[in-house]
């Protein structure tokens, strides 16, 4: 299934328990910030959920500095467990303000995704929730695909980056098992705490990645560069090539963030409980998952080691245009339930190996703090734009009497732009030569 050669053999195993695990954990939790996304919808409507990204990007632009600090002044070896064991934190306040220690609050929030009432969730909890697990589930992958870039080099991304990626969807696939299977007998809480355990696991698989990767002279070295906090951003923003990738990262959010807003006001619409809602989520993310792992496994690794990856940043762009345009024609919940099973199968198997192979391109002192940047700010900020101008725009169609869906048509033009900047993007990288930094 992959060219991948003896001394590479570990290395690759590594990466992939570590993604793996990452997104079983992500998984556990997925459910339950998707089911706050239809509450506050229920209860605010699209504007609603629009202003919790705008809320998530503000959070993001905040971490920017503090985040630079800690690549200034943290050893990058111990950069990662660090900032994980901060967000483990977290979930065990979480665990312990959601536990059934106390009898009277019998967990509100947790029971009622899990077969209650929609009616026992607080809408203002929804939201913190919300926003919490939009933070943790950019930073995490983030930090995870600094350090491939760190530990593979461009040839063996081209290569291995599928695979890698694979160990993350059936991650998922697992994580979506256990809360299915698993919920009623450990507790809803009690959940939380493998989300725990898999993120300390996945410490340790970092950890064993640099000692295979690192020469032992390496191992020792300090922080990614000692700059300002907001030096992953300036670079950003003044590198034609990292700015290409900013581009189709923003514009590629705010294009697929449309199609969520979309998606939760037609769940909203459609189903009437939460147990209803969860089966829509947990059956669609399983159509997503099965179809992204068979093209991890099989087809991208291939398709960028023969073609480069102009192909790869390109064709989900293409989709979304082709996406808009179906929808604008028959706006319904099975068409986009149709349009987001493909456009996350392309991103999560296609699109973002190669995005992240574009990153083993970049200097070793800006992998951390730009990528990052892009991760975390550039990808919110896509989506606080979406959900402001688009949510706008629903609601002046809404008022002149035309059919919603024709608002997908004013995001085609945005659609084409993403199709033009991958396009740019992969010549870009296709022109540099290995080793040279932008």
């Amino acid at each position: 299934m992959v060219n991948v050669e003896h001394h590479e053999v570990l290395l690759m195993l590594s990466a992939f328990a570590m993604f793996f695990l990452m997104l079983c954990g992500y998984y556990i939790l997925r459910p339950i910030r998707e089911s706050c996304s239809v509450i506050v919808s229920l209860a605010g409507g699209k504007a609603a959920v629009g202003q919790l990204f705008f809320v998530v990007f503000i959070v993001m632009l905040l971490a920017v500095p503090v985040f630079g600090w800690l690549v200034a002044n943290v050893r990058r070896r111990i950069l990662l467990p660090v900032i994980f064991g901060f967000f483990i934190s977290n979930i065990l306040l979480f665990w312990f303000a959601m536990g059934p220690s106390d009898a009277e609050r019998s967990q509100p929030v947790l029971q009622s995704l899990f077969g209650g009432s929609a009616r026992s969730w607080d809408p203002s909890w929804a939201q913190f929730f919300f926003v919490w697990v939009g933070v943790y589930n950019l930073f995490t992958p983030s930090l995870f695909w600094s350090l491939m870039s760190d530990v593979f080099k461009t040839e063996q991304a081209k290569r291995l980056f599928g695979f890698v990626a694979a160990g993350g969807t059936l991650g998922g696939i697992a994580g979506s098992m256990v809360v299915t299977n698993f919920a009623a007998t450990l507790g809803p809480s009690n959940l939380l705490l493998l989300t725990i355990a898999c993120l300390v696991a996945a410490i340790l698989f970092s950890l064993v990645m640099r000692k295979l990767a690192l020469k032992p002279a390496d191992e020792g070295q300090h922080s990614v560069a000692q700059a300002g906090v907001f030096e992953g951003a300036w670079k950003v923003l003044t590198t034609p090539f990292m700015l290409y990738i900013a581009l189709y990262v923003f514009i590629g959010n705010a294009v697929t963030t449309y199609f969520y807003l979309e998606q939760q006001h037609w769940v909203g619409q459609t189903f009437t409980d939460a147990a209803a809602r969860q089966a829509f989520f947990a059956n669609r993310d399983l159509a997503v998952n099965l179809l992204t792992v068979a093209l991890e496994l099989f087809v991208i690794g291939r398709l960028m080691q023969a073609y480069g990856v102009l192909p790869s940043l390109t064709i989900l762009p293409l989709s979304a245009c082709v996406g808009l345009i179906i929808y604008t024609l028959s706006p319904s919940m099975e068409t986009i339930a149709a349009v987001m099973v493909m456009e996350r199968t392309l991103a999560y198997a296609i699109s973002n190996p190669a995005l992240k192979v574009c990153w083993t391109s970049v200097h070793p002192d800006d992998k951390y703090r730009c990528q990052n940047f892009v991760d975390t700010v550039v990808s919110r900020g896509g989506d606080a734009s979406s959900g402001t101008v688009f949510s706008g725009l629903s609601k002046v169609v809404a008022g002149l009497g035309a059919a919603s869906g024709m608002v997908a048509i004013a995001a085609l033009p945005l659609a084409l732009l993403w199709t033009y900047t991958g396009r740019s993007l992969a010549k870009q990288h296709a022109a540099k030569p290995e080793g040279v930094y932008p």
